[in-house]
């Protein structure tokens, strides 16, 4: 946002600091670049010291460009780049872009319900009914200011940088992006889309009926409240963490922890003592029956279809606060 803040401004010094953030921005979040691309290039496209802005955007990717060089050495980078861990991973292999969900209609519903439940936090299928409140209540603000708003929406505003910039990165997203499974690609969007909200909003509280202020007064009661729900949600444990907290009191080096090699990823990074056996295949497996009758087997996600578990334990967190894992069962052999 303040990339295009800055690179909208007349005065070349403030339109140079859009193209220096811009180039800072590119590593810290890659996937948010499209977002940038329309505002920088029709900058670009007008009069002024281009050459200028070109170097402002190369000294914000020097910052983080040149010690990510340094610490990992630009042959790793280099292959690192090109390999299953990010490009052809990206696009091939951890799945979620057009090429390996090619449902649109599923696209659709999983973009949409990010937007909708994930951005602005309104109801969906299985969240709180105080949501619904708050559907309901903003839906009714809109129908009562959907004029006014249509109409803000002209010619300048379609034609617009950051708009042209937004359509644009609603595309990239929707092909080539994991849309189905994450929330976090259309967060760019969300402070743009909040701007009709807030002027419908504004139209109430300036110029409306005393029955609309009352709906609006309702709305941001309910919204405060699943606002502040959400964040008390934000500083409980994940269903991993709370595994990782449930096995601490467990760990030896007899305890034996059967998982997918990411859930493996995570429990060793957290210094939880065990032995590992991280399961990609069937043969992964096979190797379980070799463990001696001593030992003990806690597999994470899926239980074995040969054994019968001692205990059995499910962890939950709510999937709106984090999508990754918001169920997780563990099996203890």
């Amino acid at each position: 946002m303040a990339c295009c803040y800055f690179a909208a401004k007349q005065e070349s010094g403030k339109a140079g600091l859009g193209f220096f953030i811009a180039g800072i921005s590119l590593g810290v979040r890659l996937s948010y670049a499209p977002m940038l691309l329309v505002p920088l290039l029709l900058r670009l496209k007008e009069r002024g010291p281009r050459l200028q802005f070109v170097a402002a955007g190369a000294a914000g990717v020097a910052v983080w460009l040149i010690p990510l060089i340094a610490i990992t050495g630009w042959a790793e980078l280099t292959k690192a780049a090109q390999t299953q861990t990010q490009t052809q991973g990206h696009f091939a292999n951890f799945g979620g872009t057009v090429s390996t969900e090619p449902d649109f209609a599923l696209r659709s519903l999983g973009l949409f319900e990010s937007i909708w439940a994930d951005g602005f936090g309104l109801y969906w299928e299985g969240l709180h009914v105080v949501t619904a409140c708050t559907t309901v209540a903003l839906l009714g603000i809109l129908a009562a200011n959907w004029r006014a708003v249509v109409q803000r929406v002209n010619r300048s505003v379609l034609l617009s940088a950051p708009f042209i910039g937004c359509v644009f990165y609603l595309g990239w997203i929707f092909f080539f992006q994991n849309v189905v499974h994450k929330s976090r690609h259309v967060l760019p969007l969300v402070p743009f889309l909040a701007l009709f909200l807030a002027f419908a909003c504004a139209q109430i509280a300036t110029q409306g009926h005393r029955f609309f202020r009352l709906v609006l007064i309702a709305f941001f009661f309910f919204y405060g409240y699943v606002a502040l729900h959400l964040v008390v949600q934000h500083k409980e444990l994940t269903a991993i963490a709370q595994i990782h907290q449930y096995l601490a009191t467990k760990e030896s080096d007899a305890l034996h922890i059967a998982s997918v090699p990411l859930i493996k990823y995570y429990l060793a990074s957290q210094a939880l003592r065990a032995v590992y056996m991280p399961i990609r295949d069937e043969g992964d497996l096979h190797t379980l029956d070799s463990l001696d009758d001593a030992a003990e087997l806690v597999v994470i996600g899926s239980p074995l279809q040969d054994r019968v578990p001692k205990a059995t334990k499910t962890f939950y967190h709510n999937p709106y606060v984090n999508r990754m894992w918001p169920e997780l069962t563990v099996y203890e052999y």
